[in-house]
């Protein structure tokens, strides 16, 4: 168990095939009249009862019928980011009473899991709950756990100080709970990266916070029945915690031209009633950024023609 524990969440998915091909975790198949017949050898069950820990292997067993009772046996574990996204993995099982020991295995650990280790398994976990295609009330149990205040101010430390990787698209993801609005100013002014400070700007400026929630198929031309897949975006408004013009200002200071340039569209968009429009005007003026020097230029265009 120590050497699953230890593993990285993000390998929580390849240890599926990794163990099942390893361990020889299939199901198990014998000759019949002239055709295969499944047979379930009896003694993995008892394997599996006589035997600690092994129910941490089993939760990846090829055997439906086994991944469940693995996990029906996991009582109180010792959780780290692995284990926590193994778990997190069944809850998308393709065999539906897998999915509800899973539900029932993942609620009775993560309440007493901490919130470096949830946090940990989360910037796996975020992306990949986007793509799952099953399990409603499997998935809202693990939205819930995300979006716990500890965890979620843990993700925030991580958005703040990572170097590296798709913090931007995470915070985004990670903008379905409430819980991260007030971390947003923070990390406005202090992430590393310039599209989680771009991002961390956008979203209270335009008092509304959006994330990918998958994809659903529109219609293209319905006769001859062709479509695309298409992103589809959730969205919740949020009450920014410093005045507009202030954020504004900030972004337009910002270090990075992206960052800028949603100060530049922000311009566009507030240009009647941002209260330090001159203000604004004079920060951007000869910004290094073409997309944001057409924009001051467009609002002073606008403002010429309003006088």
């Amino acid at each position: 168990m120590r050497g699953l524990s230890a593993q990285s969440p993000a390998s929580a998915g390849d240890a599926q095939h990794a163990l099942v091909d390893i361990l020889g975790l299939h199901h198990r198949y014998e000759r019949g009249l002239g055709f295969w017949v499944w047979r379930r050898p009896p003694d993995e069950r008892r394997l599996l009862r006589e035997t600690p820990d092994l129910e941490y292997i089993f939760v990846f067993h090829g055997d439906g019928r086994l991944r469940e009772a693995a996990l029906d046996k996991i009582g109180s574990m010792r959780a780290s980011p692995f284990l926590i996204a193994a778990l997190a993995w069944r809850l998308n099982d393709w065999v539906e009473p897998v999915r509800a020991a899973a539900r029932a295995c993942f609620e009775r650990n993560i309440a007493k899991a901490g919130p470096e280790e949830i946090a940990a398994a989360a910037i796996v976990l975020l992306d990949r709950r986007v793509r799952w295609r099953r399990g409603g009330k499997e998935a809202r149990t693990l939205e819930n756990a995300l979006a716990r205040p500890d965890v979620v101010a843990q993700l925030a430390a991580i958005f703040r100080a990572a170097r590296t990787g798709p913090m931007a698209r995470l915070l985004a993801l990670a903008a379905r709970a409430p819980a991260i609005d007030a971390h947003l100013e923070r990390l406005a002014a202090e992430a590393f990266q310039p599209a989680v400070r771009a991002i961390a700007f956008k979203f209270p400026i335009a008092g509304q916070a959006a994330w990918p929630e998958g994809f659903t198929w529109q219609l293209t031309d319905k006769y001859a029945g062709c479509g695309k897949w298409v992103r589809r975006y959730g969205e919740r408004g949020i009450a920014a915690q410093r005045p507009l013009e202030a954020l504004v200002a900030d972004a337009a200071r910002d270090r990075s031209a992206q960052v800028r340039r949603i100060a530049a569209a922000a311009l566009v968009d507030h240009r009647n009633t941002l209260a330090n429009l001159d203000e604004i005007l004079r920060l951007l003026a000869d910004d290094d950024s073409r997309a944001v020097r057409e924009r001051v230029d467009f609002v002073r265009r606008k403002r010429a023609l309003a006088q």
